[in-house]
């Protein structure tokens, strides 16, 4: 009878997880957003900087003329059409504002590697009401999962409103302090404010942060992220030691149909020189149609020689339904910061 239990609860587990193969699903969650009200008057309008007889149905590449208008004027409006390109870049003390119909719709490519929207060392940005796609569904090849929709990468003062980024190669949207593709190498990343946006159809994440500081999420909703790992609709993982993942903030966020929900590795800060810190904050955190709700990397044993990492994790309010681990802790070993997570409802 013992081996014929053990057998049925591995026969269910495994139909579970075969019951969570991810494919695309319509969102289910009501999820209202309020436009943000922007005086457009001193805006310049980058229709203005296209060719003669430009197309309005994003079949032209015009990364170049969006990318001559930008850099000429300081507050600009995206034509209210989609704009096929390669990628485009934003400079320091700019606002970019995407009216109802624009969209930044990526050329297909073979590149490992990408950026929709490249904020790169540099500091005081608006970007209202972005729409950006990826090329996942036309890619070409097979290799990388480093293809970003709005990248902010050793940027500070940064504020975006409303991003609707989907069908990217790798993550939606991430935020890191690594310097890679970035020859600035300005700033820390810090005071970044990532408002109200929808992810979908992401390949590696939904949203990722490698390290910043002050850095708040409120208001997501990710759905479909899976593809290639770690497939999480929020990950939280530093490049290295050398990252910050100080006053992380992520409020009222939705998570539907991932692998894991919320993932936060921190295994890269142990370190037998110096010692890290942490501080993340979650409240009111939704995961469902997952295999993981909060899956959280501790450490293992061959980590004992290194400095633990301390600080604080916070976790209140958190809902999970259709998952098959609600919340998945791997052993500490005493070298993980305080966890506490408290109002937990399945």
């Amino acid at each position: 009878m013992k081996y014929i239990l053990i057998f049925i609860s591995f026969f269910f587990f495994s139909v579970s997880i075969a019951q969570l193969s991810k494919t695309w699903q319509p969102n289910t969650f009501s999820y209202e957003r309020t436009k943000v009200q922007v005086d457009l008057s001193d805006y310049y309008d980058l229709t203005k900087s296209l060719p003669t007889n430009y197309v309005k149905d994003g079949s032209v590449d015009y990364t170049e003329y969006i990318m001559a208008g930008i850099r000429k004027y300081s507050k600009v409006i995206m034509p209210n059409f989609p704009i096929l390109t390669t990628g485009i870049g934003l400079k320091s003390n700019s606002s970019i504002y995407f009216s109802e119909k624009s969209k930044l719709i990526l050329k297909a490519n073979a590149k490992e590697r990408y950026q929709i929207l490249a904020v790169h060392g540099v500091e005081n940005v608006k970007i209202y009401h972005p729409k950006l796609i990826g090329d996942r569904k036309y890619h070409i090849g097979s290799k990388g999962e480093w293809g970003f929709g709005l990248d902010i990468r050793q940027a500070k003062n940064i504020d975006v409103y409303n991003a609707e980024v989907s069908n990217c190669w790798g993550d939606g949207i991430i935020i890191t302090e690594s310097s890679f593709g970035n020859p600035n190498k300005k700033f820390k990343t810090s005071n970044i404010n990532i408002y109200n946006s929808i992810l979908d159809f992401n390949r590696r994440n939904g949203i990722t942060i490698t390290g910043g500081e002050n850095i708040l999420i409120q208001g997501a909703l990710i759905t479909n992220t899976f593809g290639t790992a770690p497939q999480s609709g929020l990950d939280i993982e530093p490049d290295n030691h050398l990252a910050l993942l100080n006053k992380i903030k992520i409020y009222d966020v939705k998570i539907n149909n991932a692998d894991k929900g919320l993932t936060i590795v921190l295994n890269k800060f142990l370190n037998k020189n110096i010692y890290k810190s942490v501080s993340i904050d979650v409240q009111n955190l939704v995961v469902t149609n997952a295999t993981y709700g909060i899956l959280i990397q501790k450490f293992d044993q061959k980590d004992l020689t290194n400095n633990p990492v301390t600080g604080n994790i916070s976790i209140k309010n958190f809902k999970s339904s259709n998952t098959i681990s609600k919340i998945y802790k791997k052993s500490n070993h005493n070298l993980f910061p305080n966890l506490n997570i408290n109002g937990v409802k399945y």
